[in-house]
């Protein structure tokens, strides 16, 4: 690997995006027809969205947790008024939501992410990644986002550095 690796070296550019006036229901369906296999056969699961307008400028980023919180029925806060509900009914409320609920309702906006940009350091990515609990960050060039960059790669490049210079040594 090169001296100074920089988010290029590490960035997919295979973005899922998504638009803030779609459907929590759309978003589900998305990210559920994501999940592929990788080169070792693992699962490369896709966990999150890009959420970008129509010039394809970054709004957001919409994650499975953004979507469970966006489609949790208001009953589900109130343990007294839950308690009475059917797991059916408690699915068909999901479903309620999700259809009524956009992405830019449960999504995380463009002003609370950290956004890297293609040259950027990859030692400022761990930094952010490990300071602000981020696994994953959209990468912008000009305003357009280019990629994402995510905790898997950079753990597994930053692994596989730290082995390579530690082989030979002894413990």
């Amino acid at each position: 690997m090169e001296k100074d690796p920089r988010v290029r070296d590490l960035m997919r550019d295979d973005i899922n995006m998504i638009r803030p006036e779609a459907t929590l229901h759309e978003a589900v369906q998305k990210l559920s027809g994501l999940d592929a296999r990788g080169n070792g056969g693992e699962i490369m699961e896709t966990r999150s969205l890009v959420v970008v307008d129509e010039e394809d400028n970054l709004v957001g980023l919409i994650a499975m947790l953004d979507i469970l919180e966006g489609m949790e029925p208001p009953f589900m806060r109130d343990t007294d008024s839950f308690a009475g509900i059917t797991w059916d009914g408690m699915f068909a409320e999901f479903i309620h939501q999700a259809e009524n609920n956009t992405v830019a309702d449960a999504m995380t906006p463009v002003s609370e992410l950290e956004i890297m940009e293609p040259d950027d350091r990859l030692m400022t990515v761990v930094e952010v990644m490990v300071s602000k609990r981020q696994r994953r960050l959209p990468v912008v060039e000009n305003g357009k986002v280019v990629g994402v960059v995510k905790l898997y790669d950079v753990f597994h490049e930053v692994a596989r550095e730290m082995l390579r210079l530690g082989e030979g040594r002894s413990v």
